[in-house]
């Protein structure tokens, strides 16, 4: 009799398991499907009689004080300087692509408001998965619906990362205050290690996947070439297609490029520790950074500068909810052009504004990882080739170059 009861008692155990399993999942399930509710799509449509297409756009070629408020911290100092598409464009807004203009990677059409736009297949980030909003909540569409939009060529608002009001200071620290670029890995290829020659042709010099020099987005940063080994064992390749038309030249013309300094861009241990450590990190031998000195006019941040009190950061381990108040934060909103160019912008159904992006410092431990401002605001870490993150460029210029009161 007992065993009787025994195996009864057993198999309603086990069967309310499976239950609560089957519960569990399918509760889950409705979870991540809920639908967004999204804004109805205007329809477009073309006004009656002639069209005129007199361009008033004037590209951002000088820098200049704006006192808009901002996502990241309302009473921080701003600058407008350079320009790259960002918004949709509005329904009854007419687009001749005979009237065009090439910048850089991209070819921008006339508008009938007077503004310059660029053409683009939308291609949101997993859309069967996630669902994405452009900031008039119409929804972003995957790629394999096969539509074009239009996007409106406006002005670059750039965080002033330093205190120019300090003595001595004659340069603006400028980081990208939103998330503008098209969905862009590090490297291409982690786990495959490039081989180079050096002037001793006995030798070989060992270039790991996240090597910010030979890196993918450094050379789209600058329009630079860069290497590549696709397979283990086949020989580098020059890979040229961002080769003076990288993002250096396609937001700025040639008298803004002239206005930015070069920089002095290393990855060596003191860039690679966060701000607030004072010896070794984590007191450990990161053996895939570089001594050498790179000179450049866009960069990532390292480690150090995204995490410094100095240029406004709160310390690499606080999240953006416990310290938008005091500090910068380091999650990004997308632009609409950044949504419509597979750029992932966090799990929340139409959100927009929680995108991590690329440092440029390799983590100690692993040659196929790098560190990042994750997307809830901490610095942690990610694959040279990930998808989820995004490219967030800084720059510098002289601060008497910036127009406008600070």
């Amino acid at each position: 009799m007992t065993g009787k009861y025994l195996f009864k008692s057993c198999l309603t155990f086990c069967l309310f398991t499976i239950a609560f399993f089957i519960t569990a999942c399918a509760s889950s399930n409705t979870k991540s499907s809920k639908e967004f509710k999204f804004a109805q799509e205007e329809e477009d449509f073309v006004p009656k009689g002639p069209v005129s297409f007199n361009i008033t756009y004037e590209f951002h070629s000088i820098p200049a004080f704006c006192k808009e408020k901002s996502f990241s911290k309302p009473k921080g100092k701003y600058v407008y300087f350079g320009d790259f598409p960002q918004t949709k464009k509005k329904a009854g807004i007419v687009i001749n692509e005979e009237i065009y203009i090439n910048r850089g990677r991209y070819t921008y059409y006339a508008g009938s408001d007077g503004n310059w736009y660029a053409k683009c297949l939308e291609n949101a980030f997993e859309p069967e998965r996630y669902q994405y909003a452009y900031s008039d909540g119409t929804r972003v569409k995957g790629r394999n619906e096969n539509n074009y939009r239009y996007f409106k060529v406006e002005p670059i608002k750039w965080r002033v990362l330093n205190d120019i009001g300090a003595n001595g200071q004659t340069k603006a620290v400028l980081l990208a205050e939103n998330i503008l670029i098209e969905n862009m890995v590090w490297y291409d290829y982690d786990d495959i290690d490039r081989f180079i020659e050096t002037e001793d042709e006995r030798k070989f010099e060992q270039i790991y996947p996240n090597n910010y020099k030979h890196s993918k987005v450094r050379a789209y940063l600058n329009g630079l070439a860069y290497l590549v080994t696709k397979k283990k064992g086949q020989p580098v390749e020059l890979n040229q297609e961002f080769e003076n038309s990288g993002f250096l030249q396609t937001a700025f013309d040639q008298y803004a490029q002239d206005l930015i300094l070069i920089s002095e861009i290393t990855n060596d241990e003191e860039s690679s520790k966060p701000a607030e450590y004072t010896e070794k990190y984590f007191n450990k031998t990161n053996y895939y950074l570089i001594d050498e000195v790179l000179y450049d006019k866009l960069f990532l941040l390292s480690q150090r500068e995204a995490s410094s009190a100095e240029f406004g950061f709160a310390p690499h381990k606080v999240f953006d909810k416990d310290s938008k108040n005091k500090f910068f934060s380091r999650g990004k909103n997308a632009s609409d052009f950044a949504l419509a160019n597979y750029v992932y912008a966090g799990d929340s159904p139409g959100n927009r504004n929680e995108c991590g992006w690329y440092l440029r410092t390799p983590i100690y431990r692993d040659k196929d990882y790098v560190f990042d401002a994750s997307d809830i605001g901490s610095v942690g870490h990610q694959g040279v080739d990930s998808e989820y993150e995004s490219i967030l460029p800084a720059l510098a210029i002289p601060v008497d170059v910036i127009k406008g009161e600070r």
